[in-house]
């Protein structure tokens, strides 16, 4: 349900564990949106957390990459994702890079998480 390496704002790296019981248990969250890689196509998609608690979405847990606390804020995570893409590999394969990224030893052993944390204007 949720990648080894998160994308957050100050908000949401602050509350992280409450979110992320929450969002786990289906639990309603106003203002807080997840950022999730689509399953089919590796594209990036973003909604507001209270969809989660859909039939769907209990059925077919999403990947989720990123949590922010407004949409403004969202944006500007999204932005700086693709720019940090392709400043790494060249294009804008989100989820190839997620998974280089993630494949080290590291993540294996400890099962560790690794979080970038964005402030309000959406730089880390």
């Amino acid at each position: 349900m949720f990648c080894r390496e998160l994308y957050l704002d100050e908000y949401t790296a602050g509350n992280l564990k409450t979110i992320r019981r929450k969002i786990r248990h289906g639990k309603y969250m106003p203002g807080i949106y997840v950022l999730m890689l689509s399953k089919k196509d590796g594209t990036l998609e973003y909604m507001n957390s209270a969809y989660l608690a859909q039939k769907y979405y209990k059925k077919n847990p999403p990947f989720i990459i990123g949590l922010a606390k407004s949409q403004e804020s969202m944006l500007h995570m999204i932005q700086s994702i693709f720019e940090e893409v392709l400043q790494v590999r060249g294009d804008v394969d989100v989820r190839a890079y997620l998974k280089e990224k993630t494949s080290g030893e590291e993540y294996k052993k400890l099962r560790m998480f690794r979080f970038t944390i964005f402030d309000q204007d959406g730089d880390n």
